[in-house]
């Protein structure tokens, strides 16, 4: 069990080790320390769900409350169901188990029946609150990176699930969580369709940040830029950043990340999906002046290609030319002249056939 629907990360871990501890206890035929355990994980869900949720029916501080009282307050809350709190009493006195006191300690015997029904009683429990807090609540972050790695239909509801999450659960898929599972996925043997599902994830989690959110997740890329190996900045990247996201950046960190972009054109030797995905829109936030040097960029890119590649750098330019408004285009489209000319002047044939497919997708030739 994850747990995934606890938001708190600390105290999810909590629940995690003791539920591990848990099962070997009852894999070691350890009935007693089943029964505490699985007392002290429901006591520990039910309170936590009444301390953040606050229901309306429950006066009591439940910091105060004892397993009964937490799971009559549950139960009338609507978080657990009748016939689930019935069960509960398996685990209801657990405490007396250990009581330091003999005749309360002898009160009640664990055996291997009792110790089966709590431990499944901690997964019902577990299950009752987590739909609870679904409805209440929405996804947590967890919940939903989770599918992304593992439900291959995701997309199909990737869109409702965003809609029903809290603020702060989209902000840590994308500040956290989807990062950290495309790097986990990525070191050992990567699907790609996984990968595929956590970049689009994070894209459409992204759309959906406030604006200060957005300025700060697009910043991330800007500080990995500057402080970061060459490998983290391609590999966060190619997965998270477009260069429509510039839009979002300061003026340094603006100027910061066109020059890297620019500079990771004009030395790659293929184009892939990640150049293409950060780099294509490129144009859209380089000054008028700056298109003979982005020009110049895209063309060096098709003219160093090996021939297998040349079709990908042709439309990778052309795409470029087609994000940029018209008096950028007319700036392209001479600085590409004066290519031409030169390589006419110089009788490069290769380099003439090449700029002329460059010329084919960014002049429109009138009939």
């Amino acid at each position: 069990m994850d747990f995934n629907f606890i938001t708190d990360e600390k105290f999810r871990d909590s629940l995690v080790a003791d539920f591990g501890e848990l099962t070997h206890a009852l894999n070691s035929k350890l009935w007693k320390s089943v029964h505490v355990l699985s007392g002290s994980i429901i006591e520990a869900l039910l309170i936590e769900y009444i301390v953040v949720f606050k229901p309306s029916s429950v006066t009591k501080d439940p910091l105060k409350m004892d397993l009964s009282e937490a799971i009559e307050a549950c139960q009338n809350a609507g978080v657990i169901q009748k016939s689930t709190a019935s069960l509960c009493d398996v685990v209801r006195d657990y405490r007396n188990l250990i009581h330091p006191g003999r005749m309360i300690r002898l009160e009640r015997d664990a055996n291997e029946e009792g110790a089966t029904i709590a431990k499944t009683l901690v997964a019902l429990i577990a299950k009752e609150i987590a739909q609870k807090r679904k409805d209440t609540y929405g996804p947590t972050a967890e919940q939903i990176a989770k599918k992304l790695i593992t439900d291959e239909h995701i997309n199909a509801v990737l869109a409702q699930l965003l809609t029903e999450a809290n603020q702060h659960e989209r902000w840590k898929l994308v500040e956290q969580l989807i990062p950290e599972s495309y790097v986990q996925e990525q070191a050992f043997i990567p699907d790609d369709t996984v990968l595929a599902r956590l970049r689009g994830g994070f894209r459409k989690t992204f759309e959906l940040l406030s604006e200060n959110e957005t300025r700060l997740i697009a910043g991330k890329f800007a500080r990995l830029v500057r402080l970061d190996s060459t490998e983290k900045i391609q590999s966060y990247g190619d997965a998270f950043f477009s260069a429509d996201d510039i839009e979002f950046l300061s003026k340094p960190d603006r100027d910061i990340v066109v020059g890297h972009l620019l500079s990771r054109i004009d030395t790659c030797t293929g184009v892939d999906e990640g150049l293409v995905g950060n780099s294509v829109s490129l144009g859209k936030f380089m000054e008028l002046t700056e298109m003979a040097k982005f020009a110049d960029t895209l063309i060096r890119l098709v003219l160093r290609q090996p021939s297998s590649t040349l079709d990908a750098a042709v439309i990778f330019a052309s795409r470029a030319y087609d994000q940029v408004e018209s008096e950028k285009k007319e700036a392209l489209e001479q600085r590409l002249k004066t290519w031409q000319k030169n390589a006419e002047k110089r009788n490069q044939a290769q380099q003439q056939q090449r700029l002329e497919n460059i010329s084919a997708q960014w002049i429109d030739v009138p009939f």
